[in-house]
């Protein structure tokens, strides 16, 4: 079975289109954006691995990192665009609606811990496990799967047979069903291109290495769940509020920053430069004209100095 991913290779090598539009999935997460100690954690992690692993094997950054509660739409879904992004943003949104009233969703915070990262064929991941004696993503996964069989749709689970999964009732033809993990975890490596038998060696080795020297610890989860476009595979989505359609906590966020700026044509950078160096000096100098002692120009029935 091969284990390199063309979506990958494009990820890898930033190529021209790399995050146009082809893709969009919809993914419930919690975990993210990760807390700073994570990030810091993971990037040591990763540096240590980046110096060992062949060429072809990709790494994660660590804005990436996320447990997937449910993947409501994969996103080799193909893209989602204007009024399809929004049918399906609502659609969605009604289900996951409908899992949060219910009497078995968790509500507030709670403590994972982060366990060493493995490697096993195509991909390398992190494992994590709840502490504390809670279960809140056990209970939201099986919020949700009661929700989307009570929409009309079936999810996948794990790795079993997905045949007789099927998306929502309403959903275009073809759309991919809904799939819910059996683990935790969080994906540290894939492969942007086919690695020869040395290269698994070399990467074995490293993943052993990494994981002899990790130190499992504590976070806490404090923001919920949030279901986002994700728009760049593999959820390489910037942290803000234009990815998120749903949350699970009416609380602020403070790991997401404010909607991303748009993007500016030329002319409109012009047309603001020639407001900033042009017209803002000319009403000063109208200003000073009409209430400065010294007169700029005359005005018609007025007497000059």
């Amino acid at each position: 079975m091969p284990l390199a991913n063309s979506v990958v290779a494009r990820l890898a090598e930033r190529a021209p289109g790399w995050a146009a539009p082809d893709y969009c999935g919809l993914l419930l997460a919690c975990n993210w954006p990760a807390p700073k100690e994570v990030r810091e954690a993971y990037n040591e992690m990763r540096n240590a691995l980046a110096a060992d692993l062949p060429a072809c094997a990709y790494l994660y950054p660590a804005a990436t990192i996320h447990c997937t509660i449910a993947t409501l739409r994969a996103f080799t879904g193909g893209p989602l665009d204007g009024e399809a992004r929004d049918a399906e943003a609502l659609r969605w949104s009604e289900v996951l609606n409908a899992a949060r009233a219910m009497p078995e969703w968790p509500t507030g915070q709670f403590k994972l811990r982060l366990n060493a990262p493995t490697l096993d064929g195509a991909a390398g991941i992190v494992k994590y496990e709840e502490i504390g004696g809670t279960s809140h993503i056990e209970a939201m996964r099986k919020c949700v799967r009661e929700a989307i069989k009570a929409a009309g749709g079936v999810s996948a689970e794990g790795s079993a047979d997905r045949s007789s999964a099927r998306a929502l009732p309403g959903a275009p033809k073809g759309e991919p069903a809904p799939h819910i993990p059996n683990i935790v975890h969080s994906t540290v490596l894939r492969w942007a291109a086919e690695p020869t038998e040395d290269e698994l060696a070399v990467a074995h080795a490293a993943f052993k290495l990494a994981a002899n020297k990790w130190v499992p610890f504590e976070l806490t989860v404090d923001t919920g769940a949030n279901a986002v476009f994700e728009d760049v595979p593999f959820m390489h989505i910037p942290h803000v509020k234009a990815q998120i359609f749903w949350r699970s906590e009416s609380g602020p966020n403070k790991r997401v920053a404010g909607d991303p700026p748009l993007p500016r044509s030329w002319l409109s950078l012009f047309v603001e430069a020639l407001f900033t160096f042009l017209v803002v000096p000319a009403l000063v100098v109208l200003v000073a004209a009409f209430f400065g002692k010294k007169k700029y120009f005359a005005l018609p029935g007025k007497p000059q100095p």
